[in-house]
């Protein structure tokens, strides 16, 4: 059976015909060798990918282990712990189990750009394209900037949503004579394992693939009113087959980041305060430039204390905390905002500005009536992709355009955050339009016959014959370019002036200088790349890429999208010696100490502000000790590492425990430190004095050792050695807080107290003594315990794992266990052996009531697993699915994917 494609196509030349006879082998043989190169450091094994959003450390801790992460995560390493959900039976989820941590962490920003990569080339296969087109067009996809970075910052499951997205339009716009049956709900599988990936963004893409559903069904129907009806009902298959594969993750986005989560009522005036929230991290409409000139405001990327070099800083106003905005607006009245970021960062979202032209040549021929590229239901998509497009820029926008209040005044999109988000909708538009620029242009070389002319009397031979859409084309091209030219010559005239604004927004005049320089190279360089895709893309329009120079031209528009595309995402690609930050980072007595028996108390860092010559510390806490080291040998931490959405009680026992810094309130710091836990605390050596006078005057901190930070090689890890106390040396210490409460405590005299806001006023008095009395939420059978001193009994530890916690009691009288971790539904606790009532104790914590004499208490974590079951279903329909898909190709029932060679 032939496939429908210009009759040109099938006179192509014989080593192009030979080369592409596997056109996905050789195309998966290209990004292999591509992505391969830009992560080869990975194939090294003394070195691990950087990611900020899954650390090897965070990864290999005992709370995340696979399998049992599927029924449900309790993070017991941060705070009083929480509950954070269950890890998705999707791909991520699948490789973590295979892979385990450490490979995961090495390989999964590779995988999941392999995997969006290939579903990339398979959607534009799928819309008929040819092995060209969708060669290229599939690159492009898999190295773009802003998918690539994702990966490579430590989102991978983003672009695995991408990845799904393209995947399921593919089987959607399909010529293979698939079932329906088959066809949607394994589009609907393939949307939903997007959602699984990507949570909000896979909604977002969902909504955008489904839009596309019900336009193309509407445009390749003969009859467009019954088009739109079976639109609608193929959506409608999709969505019920996406709900249920994505049913697990479903369950936890809403019970972890809706429901009981400060801000997310829906009533206008809670909306009305979390606008600032929900915005931060719009795009400004300002820094569009940014999209095709990278790197003109900067990098992102960690920061150059991990090695950016500090020309490269980011300097526009992405992330900007709303309260900067209006100190700017208002003409720097008044103090500059005491927090709040006044930028986070961009400079990954470049679009390449070869993928630009040819998303703008195809765009542009498909308004073409006559002698266009495209046929008519071709036109029709790229329009619908460039509206796509205009959509998500104009959402992008957020805070800054008033697009983005209508949005937001739908129910529920005030949980999401960051309306960047939708600039990845952008990408995936233009993308797709390179892919068909890519394609029609192809159609155009091979109406050429190969001609033994040179290049020079080529473009004269065309130029004599070239339609006037072509010559306008060139010509408004090349003078966009001299414009380019024009515009980086006014700009790098402007240096003074940017100088000074890159000062205004509080970089030094060092820094400022570097910055600008550094900007005005980059629009240089863009100058020269514009000039360089143009010429390339005038000589493709030419038809000189024809006959046998196709391969020329394949290589030659290949190479320029790895070298353009790279320039920009491999600035994300950063590794580090992971041996040297756990292991030998971690080889001190500090770290020693404390990873022994971590859930006997927990740690905290200094709360104030420090000297310069001290602020160190509070570095290698937070960025290495906090957030690799203790993740990765289980130390637990009384910080919270990251809570964009945090939990009532959670705000409401903060707020309560909080101090303003008066005398009034200071006491506070030491009372959480007692209430939670709080064991050790890593201050200053000199700092025992102002603990225990200002916080402590009971004078319950005492130093368990000392220790100083060093380097044992230029750029090595940081490490740590003890030694004597020396007032002259820039010393640390372990504080032990001996006020703490034990994580587990017996008490014979407690106080029913059901009323939360007095809960929260009494724990906070001083008046209020925890190592005498616990409070009781629940309405026990006995409202309060014996008034006498006498000791309640002994309780021990006899095992102690994430998920389960044994205690062995010998209660001397009636009393009340009190166990210093959260208290949380997913949480139940057994008495000998039987299930007893959980109670609330001190507001936040658990608690169990006793009988007089020994038992045996265990704690069990025991999320629900409502939709996991369902999910794993699913996954295994759809691979059935999937088998049988490919069985079937295999046979050659249907049309199959066709050798197309161009």
């Amino acid at each position: 059976m032939k496939t429908n494609r210009p009759a040109a196509e099938s006179s192509s030349a014989k080593p192009v015909s030979i080369l592409f006879r596997k056109p996905f082998l050789v195309f998966m043989m290209v990004l292999l060798v591509v992505l391969g190169w830009l992560f080869r450091r990975a194939f090294h094994p003394d070195y691990m990918m950087f990611s900020n959003d899954g650390p090897l450390g965070l990864n290999s801790a005992a709370c995340n282990a696979a399998p049992a992460f599927f029924s449900g995560i309790w993070g017991d390493l941060n705070w009083l712990g929480l509950f954070n959900g269950s890890a998705a039976p999707g791909i991520s989820g699948g490789l973590n189990w295979l892979l385990g941590p450490f490979y995961l962490g090495k390989f999964y920003a590779f995988i999941s750009l392999v995997i969006l990569g290939g579903c990339a080339w398979f959607f534009f296969r799928q819309l008929g394209m040819g092995a060209v087109a969708a060669l290229l067009g599939g690159l492009a996809v898999a190295i773009t900037p802003d998918y690539f970075c994702d990966a490579c910052w430590g989102t991978a499951s983003h672009p695995l949503c991408y990845a799904m997205n393209f995947l399921a339009l593919g089987l959607v716009v399909s010529k293979q004579q698939l079932p329906a049956w088959v066809r949607y709900p394994l589009t609907g599988m393939a949307v939903g394992i997007g959602v699984v990936e990507a949570l909000d963004i896979g909604a977002i893409f969902s909504v955008f693939s489904a839009a596309f559903v019900v336009f193309h069904t509407f445009v390749t129907s003969k009859r467009p009113v019954k088009g739109l009806f079976q639109g609608g009902l193929r959506v409608g298959t999709i969505a019920v087959f996406a709900a249920l594969i994505a049913a697990s993750t479903l369950f936890t986005m809403i019970g972890t980041q809706i429901q009981g989560v400060v801000g997310t009522q829906q009533d206008e005036a809670t909306k009305a305060v979390q606008w600032d929230k929900a915005t931060w991290g719009s795009v400004p409409p300002t820094e569009l430039p940014g999209l095709i000139v990278p790197g003109v405001f900067g990098y992102r990327m960690m920061g150059f204390d991990e090695g950016q070099p500090p020309q490269e800083a980011y300097w526009g106003t992405a992330g900007r905390d709303s309260a900067w905005d209006r100190y700017f607006d208002s003409g720097k009245q008044g103090k500059p905002p005491g927090g709040g970021m006044i930028r986070w960062g961009s400079g990954g979202g470049y679009v390449g500005v070869l993928v630009f032209i040819g998303a703008l040549w195809a765009l542009l021929q498909s308004f073409r009536k006559e002698n266009s590229a495209f046929n008519p239901t071709e036109r029709k998509l790229i329009w619908f992709w460039a509206a796509i497009g205009l959509v998500g820029l104009l959402l992008s926008f957020g805070k800054y355009a008033p697009f983005y209040r209508l949005l937001y005044s739908l129910p529920y999109v005030s949980t999401v955050r960051i309306p960047a988000k939708y600039l990845h909708i952008l990408n995936w538009s233009l993308l797709v339009m390179f892919a068909y620029g890519l394609y029609g242009l192809s159609r155009r070389c091979m109406d050429s016959a190969a001609s033994p002319r040179d290049l020079v009397s080529q473009l004269q031979t065309w130029w004599s014959k070239a339609s006037i859409f072509d010559k306008r084309w060139v010509k408004i091209s090349w003078l966009v370019l001299a414009a380019c030219a024009v515009g980086w010559m006014f700009y790098s005239s402007k240096r003074a002036w940017l100088v000074g604004h890159l000062q205004e927004v509080l970089f030094d005049a060092a820094h400022a200088d570097l910055i600008a320089t550094f900007s005005i190279s980059q629009a240089g360089i863009f100058v020269a790349f514009f000039a360089v895709a143009l010429g390339l893309f005038t000589v493709a329009l030419s038809g000189y890429f024809s006959g046998r120079r196709v391969l020329i031209g394949v290589c030659l528009i290949a190479a320029f999208l790895v070298v353009d595309l790279t320039r920009v995402g491999s600035r994300w690609v950063a590794t580090y010696d992971w041996k040297g930050r756990y292991l030998e980072g971690a080889d001190n007595d500090v770290i020693r100490f404390l990873k022994d028996k971590p859930y006997k108390g927990r740690v905290a860092i200094w709360p104030f502000g420090l000297p310069a010559q001290y602020q160190f510390v509070q570095q290698v806490y937070h960025d290495t000790w906090k957030q690799n080291i203790f993740q990765y040998y289980n130390i637990q931490s009384l910080d919270i590492i990251q809570m964009s959405r945090v939990p009532r009680e959670v705000a409401a026992f903060e707020g309560a425990m909080s101090s303003d810094g008066s005398k009034d309130t200071l006491f506070r710091i030491a009372r959480r430190w007692q209430l939670t836990n709080m064991r050790y605390l890593i201050a200053p050596a000199a700092a025992q004095s102002m603990l225990n006078t200002e916080l402590d005057p009971e004078r319950r901190f005492q130093p368990r050792m000392i220790f100083e930070f060093y380097q044992s090689r230029e750029g090595g890890s940081i490490l740590a050695r003890t030694n004597a106390f020396d007032q002259n040396r820039l010393q640390f210490a372990l504080f032990e807080f001996t006020g703490a409460l034990p994580r587990v405590r017996l008490y014979s005299n407690w106080q029913v107290s059901t009323n939360d806001q007095a809960t929260l006023t009494q724990i906070a008095s001083k008046d209020f003594n925890p190592e005498q009395t616990v409070l009781v939420a629940e309405a026990i059978s006995q409202s309060q315990g014996s008034s006498t001193n006498a000791r309640p009994g002994t309780v021990e530890h006899t095992s102690y794992t994430p998920r389960r916690i044994e205690l062995k009691t010998k209660a001397e009288s009636p009393c009340i266990l009190l166990l210093n971790d959260k208290h949380d539904p997913t949480w139940k606790v057994f008495v000998d052996g039987k299930p007893a009532p959980m109670l609330r104790c001190n507001y936040i914590m658990r608690g169990v009531q006793l009988d007089k004499g020994d038992h045996t208490v265990e704690f069990r974590f025991e999320p629900s697993i409502r939709g996991l079951g369902l999910s794993v279903a699913m996954d295994a329909l759809g691979v059935m699915l999937i088998v049988f898909v490919v069985q079937r190709w295999r046979r050659g029932e249907g049309e199959g994917v066709k050798e197309v060679a161009a």
